[in-house]
């Protein structure tokens, strides 16, 4: 039998987390006013799942609303930029408008500058950072169309957020109007269930001034919000999870960087591709890191690689999946142009072989993406090459190849798989 739900759902931010949706009373309650709400509108009926809506006209009825309006926003309990429990409210864009996010003649106080719109075709969230515009994720733009709500955080004790008839537009909301040239160096990523349209996307950015924690002027929260099958987002040095990650750029020398990806999704395939590459020039390779299939790739433009969650939870840890970012060629920090040669490379036998760029004396050492040491053999005459027989003993994944001599060290990357 068909089973029928409330259809209507106001958000209410005071109320104890997990709690905020309520259904009203009856068809008699009146909303607040700026107060957004999420309407279900039921499909086909003749069907049991997974339909569509029908098309259908929403009249609305009343005076318009004009003039100066102060919106309902509150913030609850600590009201920090990243706590998710607090501060989240739905509000509604209180003019028969479009209205511009990005307009200096709104009034805001305690008010994050990001802005979150539910898109039921992909079924997912669009962010918008009106202090990082290029940033946005999912088609988010700076307008707001006529009875759209939209989500926002207050950040502070008796947040303020006043609309004026000047933040009207004649821009209606399209990520066609909002499209901007990418910022240097930005790389998008894209996870798309098979065979629907639900999809997520994940910004990562190097940006000046920016820090590895949380930046609210161009980082941008993950939160978790109703409706949400498939979550996708980058976490920064404190387990934050963030839809865009902004950070300056690391030095790659010697060393990896490592972003963890955190996962929430239905059980379903799914596709991950990445966009914008060539904003990085030959700086820097992206590779995807799969520690339950034990696989390393290469993220190239225009391709796509395949993932898998079930109901094993291990499919959608958190700790599944991480973004390496790589130097794009071998360092040798002495200058000549000499380098590392590792054969073979990705190996996935003990037969390694380290080709050094000259015959000398010094030490080989092995450390994984981590940090530590996991190999070291030290070379009393001088030699050309050096065979790791015991990298058989490693588990799959990146390593680093340096070699120390009194003339400088030198290091390389080895892939095992």
């Amino acid at each position: 039998p068909t089973v029928y739900t409330t259809n209507v759902w106001v958000f209410n931010e005071t109320l104890a987390n997990g709690s905020e949706w309520k259904s009203p009373a009856s068809t008699n309650e009146v909303l607040p006013f700026g107060t957004g709400f999420l309407l279900y509108h039921l499909g086909d009926r003749t069907q049991t799942a997974n339909t569509l809506p029908n098309a259908a006209t929403i009249d609305f009825k009343g005076v318009p609303n004009q003039g100066v309006l102060n919106l309902p926003v509150s913030c609850t309990g600590g009201c920090i930029p990243t706590d998710n429990g607090n501060g989240w409210n739905l509000i509604a864009n209180p003019y028969a408008s479009p209205i511009d996010w990005d307009s200096p003649e709104w009034t805001k106080s305690g008010i994050s500058s990001t802005i979150y719109i539910w898109n039921p075709r992909i079924n997912q969230y669009a962010s918008y950072n009106s202090a990082n515009p290029g940033a946005a994720t999912n088609g988010g733009s700076r307008y707001i169309g006529p009875g759209q709500a939209f989500f926002m955080k207050a950040t502070a004790s008796g947040p303020v957020l006043t609309a004026r008839e000047t933040i009207k537009t004649s821009q209606f909301p399209d990520t066609l109007l909002f499209r901007v040239g990418a910022p240097q160096e930005q790389l998008r990523l894209l996870i798309t269930e098979k065979g629907t349209e639900t999809q997520d996307e994940a910004v990562l950015e190097f940006r000046d001034q920016a820090t590895e924690g949380f930046d609210a002027a161009f980082d941008a929260n993950k939160p978790e919000l109703p409706g949400m099958r498939l979550s996708f987002a980058l976490l920064n040095e404190t387990g934050e999870a963030l839809s865009v990650h902004a950070f300056e750029k690391p030095a790659l020398d010697v060393s990896d960087k490592i972003i963890p990806i955190r996962l929430k999704a239905d059980a379903a395939s799914y596709e991950i591709s990445a966009a914008q590459l060539e904003s990085f020039g030959t700086d820097v390779t992206f590779y995807l890191e799969d520690r339950l299939t034990k696989t390393i790739v290469r993220l190239e433009e225009g391709k796509s690689y395949a993932l898998d969650v079930t109901s094993d939870p291990a499919t959608f840890a958190t700790g599944r999946l991480n973004l390496i970012l790589r130097h794009n060629r071998s360092i040798a920090t002495i200058a000549s142009g000499s380098a590392l040669r590792v054969f073979p490379n990705p190996a996935n036998s003990a037969n390694v072989q380290v080709v050094l760029p000259k015959a000398g004396r010094g030490s080989l050492e092995v450390f994984d993406m981590l940090g530590g040491r996991v190999m070291s053999k030290s070379m009393e005459a001088a030699q050309t090459t050096v065979q790791l027989d015991a990298i058989a003993q490693l588990t799959s994944g990146v390593y680093t190849i340096v070699w120390t001599t009194n003339d400088g060290r030198y290091s390389e990357r080895l892939t095992i798989q």
